[in-house]
């Protein structure tokens, strides 16, 4: 047996992915938000978020995660969407592996009629075009990159959630506060 066991290899095709980098103090605050009312069932999707956010970390870890019922079930049929981190930090998607040790953690703790499917999150790549006047002493050039380096911190530092809306609104507002843009023609 021992001569078996030490003459075995085997090679990781894929990089593993499934640990996450610690969670920022706001991230921790909106999954305390749901921790709190769980009572360590799901019925709700925020339920089902904590859930998601609080499996042992020996079965993986998931970045985010959004739940909804699916529009196109007649059943009480829910789509787990989820996202997970490689080890440069970037999303990726989750391995077939941790979405089975997820799928076996919820059963635990999910309601009888519910059937959840899990599927992977796409991640999408946004492109913001602006059109904005500059105060007429300042340098255009330098104040339009210091109005795309704003809606850059304000975007990257925002850490939406899976189906979260990108408001436009926001980007005016961030772009208004920006000294030397006199105004905000288009986004």
């Amino acid at each position: 047996v021992n001569s078996v066991i030490n003459s075995l290899e085997f090679e990781n095709e894929k990089p593993i992915v499934g640990s996450v980098s610690t969670p920022t103090t706001e991230e921790i605050k909106y999954r305390a938000y749901g921790a709190f009312s769980s009572q360590n069932r799901a019925v709700t999707s925020e339920d089902y978020k904590t859930l998601v956010y609080s499996m042992p970390p020996k079965f993986g870890a998931i970045k985010r995660c959004n739940i909804i019922q699916d529009p196109d079930s007649f059943k009480r049929n829910l789509n787990l969407y989820v996202i997970s981190e490689d080890e440069n930090g970037n999303f990726s998607e989750s391995t077939n592996t941790l979405k089975t040790n997820l799928k076996n953690y919820l059963s635990n703790y999910k309601m009888i009629n519910d059937t959840i499917d899990i599927l992977d999150a796409k991640v999408v790549n946004i492109q913001i075009n602006i059109d904005i006047i500059a105060e007429e002493e300042r340098n255009k050039f330098e104040v339009l990159k210091e109005g795309v380096d704003a809606i850059k911190f304000e975007i990257l530092s925002s850490k939406y959630n899976i189906g979260e809306p990108i408001r436009v609104s926001d980007i005016f507002r961030t772009l208004k506060d920006v000294d030397g843009i006199l105004d905000v023609i288009s986004i």
